[in-house]
């Protein structure tokens, strides 16, 4: 592999592993284990606590991975200036690392709002697809010319439309957690006995389903893949 393409190789791996730490940051209850930002506590170095540490090390590694990030996208522009599909691959990666470091700045000051926690987990997993498609193109030359080929056009189009679709599950879910509507349906695949929620039903009830449902939207797009 060439330089610039283990650099895109390892932003990608180093991005997903951030978003793994940001999983075990929420499971763990590490969200506002540092309550300010972006300090810790006041301090540049986090008390010695199980949530500070986690969440710490969290914002640490996001230092981490966003200069790889900004280091991949000037590579790109560099070496691929005459690349259309690259070079808005590559100024995208950089607009999304700013929105996703508001957005964690917001997360914290903002004490955990599901909406915004669920855009914060949005923003990341796209970040994490378009570096993933420049990391593509690193190997397999110009984007444009991939692109448009005819043979690859439908094929282009359906992938694109199921990453769309797994992607609104995956907030889904999230947002299912943020709003505590886990378990507001009991059974499956009805809702409390009924095949569907009642109209009148609860919104922790409606959120639920709706997820539901989207998984079998998404199901049926994978499938066609």
């Amino acid at each position: 592999m060439t330089r610039y393409q283990t650099l895109a190789v390892t932003t990608v791996c180093a991005t997903l592993v951030l978003i793994t730490i940001g999983a075990v940051v929420r499971t763990t209850g590490s969200g506002l284990g540092c309550p300010d930002w972006p300090l810790c506590h006041g301090q540049l170095i986090p008390p010695a606590e199980r949530t500070a540490i986690i969440e710490f090390t969290h914002r640490s590694a996001a230092a981490i991975v966003g200069l790889l990030i900004v280091a991949t996208a000037a590579v790109a522009l560099l070496r691929r200036r005459g690349d259309t599909v690259v070079r808005n691959l590559a100024v995208a990666a950089v607009v999304l690392l700013a929105v996703q470091a508001w957005l964690g700045k917001e997360t914290v000051e903002r004490e955990l709002p599901p909406e915004i926690v669920t855009a914060h987990l949005g923003t990341a997993l796209t970040l994490l697809g378009v570096l993933s498609v420049l990391t593509v193109f690193a190997f397999f030359g110009e984007g444009r010319r991939r692109i448009e080929s005819r043979e690859r056009a439908s094929f282009v189009r359906l992938a694109t439309i199921t990453a769309v679709i797994v992607l609104v599950i995956l907030l889904g879910g999230s947002y299912v957690v943020g709003s505590n509507s886990t378990t507001a349906c009991t059974t499956w695949p009805g809702c409390l006995q009924a095949p569907i929620p009642f109209v009148d039903g609860v919104l922790e009830q409606h959120i639920h389903w709706a997820h539901r449902l989207s998984t079998l939207v998404g199901f049926g797009a994978v499938g066609l893949l």
